[in-house]
């Protein structure tokens, strides 16, 4: 009896073992995320503490560079922005948008990093967003768009062109410096139709040709979802999880501090199923639009706001363009422009104007 006892602890004490060694550990501190361990991009003491751009020069990720970055859309002439905006609404559940009447404000989420739409429908030269993980054993994102969210992720090497996938055109080894991991970008095929998506297996889904290789890892890797539609997906939260603790990203060689707790107070929860490989069309609620709300400047001067048909002021090589990433003008004087969001890019700023 005494050494049936001394076994049945001994069992539970390896299956505690077992169990705490199982844990997964969320990599961003909890005065940043909320309840449910979402990174909201609410906030522009998070965006500024978190989010960077990638290394332009090789279009890849920067290694020295922030855990979130983000990629422009590689189209010429005018390689439209990945850009955070904190006051950006998304589409809202049924895929409306701030400024289609038919729009409920209630499911919009406010805060987003605003993935550059792609040049046409399955293109695969849309923006991007970069993570550059310490190790991962869970990536969830929480995403919107007025239309089909058709998308890829990639592994990225640094130094290496994420735009050129090297890897072997059979096997499942990854040996090339760049790999499509996941593509949901075709008829047939997408990550989620129009409205809202909560993505909570990114690390791991794959395409049939590529099982077994996904992101999970307890190795630095680098992770990339690439817009593939021509319409933008807002990327509201991200939720990363790691099988052991990691030091966590915002401090150290990492610039931007704003160790304020983030907002928070919004629902990680989506009840909507994933998958979305539902055939048809491409075009969003209300035809070929894409203005929506939003807006705070960048430079730390105040958005612009007026009534009606307005103008945006010109000056020098400044260029405007659509939350679609159209360049809409870039010559001197007054440019008229419907009602909508638009980003003026002038001497390295970038300006968010809201047209009302």
């Amino acid at each position: 009896m005494y050494m049936k006892k001394i076994f049945t602890l001994l069992a539970l004490a390896l299956f505690s073992t077992a169990t705490v060694s199982a844990q997964d550990y969320n990599l961003f501190p909890a005065e940043d995320v909320d309840a449910n361990g979402w990174l909201w991009f609410d906030s522009e003491a998070k965006i500024s503490k978190y989010v960077g751009v990638c290394d332009e020069d090789n279009y890849t990720v920067d290694p020295n560079g922030k855990v979130v970055q983000m990629a422009f859309a590689n189209i010429t002439p005018d390689y439209p922005e990945t850009v955070a905006d904190p006051e950006a609404y998304g589409a809202d559940t049924e895929g409306y948008l701030i400024t289609d009447p038919e729009h409920n404000l209630e499911n919009m989420k406010k805060g987003a990093i605003i993935l550059a739409p792609a040049s046409g429908s399955m293109s695969t030269n849309g923006g991007c967003l970069i993570l550059k993980l310490p190790a991962c054993a869970t990536i969830s994102l929480y995403l919107s768009s007025e239309a089909r969210m058709l998308g890829r992720t990639l592994k990225l090497t640094p130094g290496k062109d994420l735009s050129v996938d090297d890897s072997p055109a059979s096997g499942n080894a990854w040996t090339g410096s760049t790999k499509v991991i996941c593509s949901k970008a075709s008829l047939f095929g997408s990550l989620h139709s129009a409205g809202h998506y909560e993505w909570t297996t990114a690390a791991t889904d794959n395409n049939s040709y590529n099982e077994g290789v996904n992101f999970v890892s307890t190795e630095p890797v680098y992770f990339a979802l690439q817009n593939c539609n021509k319409y933008a997906i807002f990327v509201h939260g991200i939720k990363v999880t790691t099988s052991q603790q990691e030091d966590q990203p915002g401090g150290g060689d990492e610039p931007g501090g704003g160790d304020q707790p983030g907002g928070g107070d919004q629902p990680g929860g989506g009840d909507q199923p994933g998958g979305g490989d539902q055939p048809g069309g491409d075009e969003p609620h209300g035809g070929e639009h894409g203005s929506q709300g939003g807006g705070s400047e960048t430079d730390g001067g105040e958005s612009t706001a007026v009534k009606g048909i307005s103008s945006v002021d010109i000056q020098g090589t400044a260029k405007v363009y659509d939350i679609n990433g159209k360049l809409v003008g870039n010559r001197n004087g007054q440019n008229r422009l419907v009602p909508g969001f638009y980003v003026v890019k002038q001497d390295g700023k970038v300006k968010k104007v809201i047209v009302k």
